[in-house]
């Protein structure tokens, strides 16, 4: 039960290879790149993206809410293998904005791509009135966390990393039509 409320939503390996594949594909011409998942659970993102490298050096970092789920990944992926338990949507705690908190987290500047399966339906510590004082825009009507992880990551990392994300189709239901205004807003800025 635990699980469900933290939104953990488990990705099968082949479409875990798949969306690494995808993300390296287009990471190819930086220069050892660090690749995030925000809540990478258990690290099955993370292990697939080292699983599908290629030719080149690669680092990967995680992030989880849940202390269970880091110990595994800490027992699956290399020693080395930056892992922290945080809130990714507030790692500055109750209170602190959107970018608050990441720089004691992960250096953002060096973070070349994002890989992740955002928690669907995750029970959060917030409520929609303190996500949108912390800069949430998307924290309004019926909302998903992992529209939250979706913006998270537009705001806080840089311009030029990739995001590559699995999310439902539910993206394309009428309540989400702002997740998919401000992903077309960020897809023309970037044009």
């Amino acid at each position: 039960m635990v699980r469900k409320s933290l939104g953990a939503v488990y990705t099968p390996e082949l479409l875990a290879d798949w969306v690494a594949s995808e993300l390296l594909g287009r990471l190819q011409h930086v220069k050892s790149p660090l690749v995030i998942d925000p809540a990478c659970g258990d690290g099955a993102l993370l292990k697939s993206v080292l699983r599908t490298k290629s030719h080149f050096s690669i680092a990967v970092a995680g992030i989880d809410i849940d202390p269970g789920a880091i110990r595994q990944a800490k027992r699956t992926l290399p020693t080395g293998t930056l892992l922290k338990v945080a809130d990714a949507l507030q790692p500055g705690g109750r209170g602190s904005d959107v970018g608050s908190g990441w720089t004691g987290l992960i250096d953002a500047k060096r973070i070349a791509g994002v890989i992740s399966n955002p928690p669907w339906g995750a029970g959060l510590e917030q409520n929609a009135p303190e996500l949108r004082g912390a800069g949430y825009q998307l924290a309004q009507g019926q909302f998903d966390s992992y529209e939250l992880f979706i913006e998270l990551c537009l705001k806080v990392m840089p311009d030029h990393a990739i995001l590559a994300f699995i999310i439902p189709d539910s993206l394309f239901l009428p309540e989400h039509r702002a997740l998919r205004t401000l992903l077309l807003g960020n897809l023309c800025a970037g044009a």
